[in-house]
């Protein structure tokens, strides 16, 4: 399977273009997709490697289409695949108060989903709306002021911030949040980390808050675990062990 941007669209296959420029052809895709659109599909079997290489005698029309097809690109398909690149998720953030929330964020710092992970936070999202594509630090901190009106705090104006990182780390989430909370809420205690995406894998297969299976690696001696936690002062570290008690 490979990803590409829908170009032409024909009853027995589609002609996508792959994110380096090259053209494919692949199996029809009927009305799953419009032109301008990216997809993952299964490349059709041909003797040569591209699509749209010169040999010869290859006609004049098709060189004449591929020229269009390149024009197309430049014009139209290209920005659209950079723009859909920027919003693709860039990490997973994981808010502990005592409603727990996970945050899927793109590497603009801009909120694209909201998981509650438990039956408190269940009721905070009925308090939430409009959060689409708004910034992290925002939604955050909306997120704490609706959990302290609300009357959902079980362990005062602490909050525990896990960030599990799906691409290369490009943006310091967590310094980010940390200079927020500094400047904006400096009456709250932050304990922030970074989750290993072993974890959050495993978090994902059991339906838990990452930050809860970290808290739990960590006290069962998990390596990695123990060189993300041990970064952390010791008040940061006890305030981590009373939240998962």
């Amino acid at each position: 399977m490979r990803k590409g941007i829908v170009m032409e669209k024909h009853r027995r296959y589609t002609i996508v273009m792959t994110d380096n420029g090259l053209f494919f052809k692949t199996k029809p895709l009927g009305d799953t997709a419009s032109i301008g659109t990216e997809v993952s599909v299964e490349m059709l079997e041909r003797k040569g490697r591209y699509l749209f290489s010169f040999y010869p005698g290859q006609t004049v029309k098709n060189a004449f289409r591929f020229i269009a097809m390149a024009f197309f690109l430049l014009l139209f398909a290209f920005p659209l695949y950079v723009i859909s690149s920027n919003k693709r998720t860039y990490a997973y953030v994981n808010i502990d108060i005592n409603p727990s929330v996970e945050l899927e964020i793109d590497e603009q710092m801009h909120v694209r989903s909201i998981k509650p992970l438990n039956d408190d936070a269940n009721v905070l999202m009925d308090q939430l709306s409009n959060y689409k594509n708004e910034p992290l630090d925002r939604t955050v901190s909306r997120i704490m002021v609706k959990t302290e009106q609300s009357g959902l705090m079980t362990h005062g104006k602490k909050v525990i911030v896990g960030v599990s990182y799906v691409k290369s780390c490009k943006v310091p989430v967590l310094n980010k949040l940390e200079q927020y909370f500094r400047g904006q809420h400096g009456d709250w205690k932050i304990v922030s980390f970074r989750v290993p995406e072993e974890i959050r894998r495993t978090a994902k297969q059991q339906d838990r808050a990452m930050n809860e299976v970290m808290a739990k690696k960590f006290e069962e001696g998990s390596t990695k675990v123990r060189k993300e936690i041990e970064k952390l002062k010791p008040n940061e570290q006890a305030i981590i062990h009373s939240f998962y008690q």
